[in-house]
């Protein structure tokens, strides 16, 4: 900035502005220096720089979100999703390892289930991108009663150590049993039936006449 003449007097506005950069790295105190140039008139060019101490405040906090996208509550055989976000920028990736267990008096015949992927890895550059898990069920046609599966991550590893240090509360999911038995219905042709007929009448048509020989 140019103080020159008349205007010598009239103050001059000195923005700083903050940029984003969606990483939590704390406060930061950042010095502004004021100083004379060295050709400018010699009474104010001896003048020692000023400084002041400004501070950057952090918007950003590292953290978890992990959230049920489907329903809580499905059918064996069903699937249903959840979507992992981290919350601020990492300064490394981050690598987190998920399960599913079924909570206590399940027992491991009463359920097949997984969940998908058991461990996922967030890229610093794409930590935005919401990351998409599933807990998918099969029914074993068995009657076993309602199970509740909880999904959780158990462990991340990142070199950066907030993140590294994150925890989420694992997330409970429903899973009603269909509760009755089914017989599956065995397909057959037009032409296999009119067999089966045609045997069922032959038969009952030789047992008729046997009978009226006796």
């Amino acid at each position: 900035m140019t103080f020159s003449g008349e205007s010598a007097t009239v103050a001059q506005a000195i923005t700083l502005r903050g940029v984003d950069e969606f990483i939590d790295d704390g406060d930061q105190t950042v010095p502004l220096t004021l100083r004379v140039l060295a050709d400018s008139d010699p009474a104010f060019a001896a003048l020692a720089p000023s400084v002041r101490q400004v501070t950057n405040l952090d918007n950003d906090t590292a953290g978890l979100a992990f959230a049920l996208t489907g329903p809580r509550s499905i059918l064996e055989g069903e699937s249903t999703a959840f979507a992992l976000n981290l919350l601020s920028q990492p300064t490394a990736p981050v690598t987190l390892n998920l399960r599913a267990a079924l909570r206590p008096p399940g027992q491991p015949s009463d359920l097949t289930f997984a969940v998908l992927p058991l461990t996922l890895t967030i890229d610093p550059l794409k930590w935005q991108t919401a990351a998409a898990v599933m807990l998918n069920t099969q029914d074993n046609f068995r009657i076993n009663g309602t199970q509740l599966v909880d999904v959780s991550i158990v462990s991340i590893a990142s070199t950066d150590g907030l993140y590294a240090s994150q925890t989420a509360a694992p997330i409970d999911v429903e899973v009603r049993d269909r509760g009755v038995l089914r017989a599956e219905p065995i397909p057959l042709d037009r032409s296999a039936l009119f067999l089966f007929m045609l045997v069922a009448l032959s038969a009952a048509f030789t047992l008729n006449s046997r009978r009226r020989i006796v």
